[in-house]
């Protein structure tokens, strides 16, 4: 059976002192506790995107633990609680492209572009699928949010379906 907060475990402290029954959420406290929230969404169907910014919608959530991830309406994370977060975005090329193709991926914190990534593709022909790859560790007030966009650059750019975008909160920092 799973581990719930309300479980006893018995720790001895080493010493030939008594041993004394824990909970599961002392253990966590003591350990530092879990990197949550933590979300993963993708998309559910190809989206295309035309000369200039717009936003990916995530629209499949494969997990997530507070319910921090909109994945209904405005395809974005807002924080639960103040810290630091780990966040990362995967694009999916969806359709065949020229070379020279460059497709930035952006996320955009409370509706503001804060961190920039331009992935330069080099490759002979036309290919199918290429992937990017951002991620970004950042610190992030409750209820801030962050979203991603991608710029289809010099025409219409087809994101994949599957593509994600997922974060979670760091310990220990």
């Amino acid at each position: 059976a799973a581990i719930v907060d309300a479980d006893l475990f018995i720790v001895d402290d080493g010493a030939g002192g008594t041993n004394r029954k824990v909970t599961a959420s002392r253990i966590k406290t003591y350990a530092g506790g879990a990197n949550t929230p933590s979300f993963r969404a993708t998309m559910s169907a190809n989206q295309t995107v035309g000369d200039g910014y717009a936003k990916l919608s995530m629209d499949t959530e494969d997990w997530d633990t507070d319910s921090a991830y909109d994945h209904s309406t405005n395809y974005r994370f807002t924080a639960p609680s103040a810290g630091k977060y780990w966040l990362s975005a995967w694009i999916d090329q969806g359709t065949t492209s020229n070379e020279e193709l460059n497709y930035p991926i952006v996320f955009y914190k409370n509706g503001s572009a804060l961190k920039y990534y331009q992935p330069s593709p080099t490759y002979a022909d036309n290919v199918a699928r290429f992937r990017a790859q951002a991620s970004m560790i950042v610190s992030l007030a409750e209820d801030d949010y962050i979203e991603v966009y991608c710029n289809g650059s010099s025409g219409n750019f087809t994101v994949a379906n599957g593509s994600s975008f997922e974060g979670f909160k760091l310990i220990g920092v």
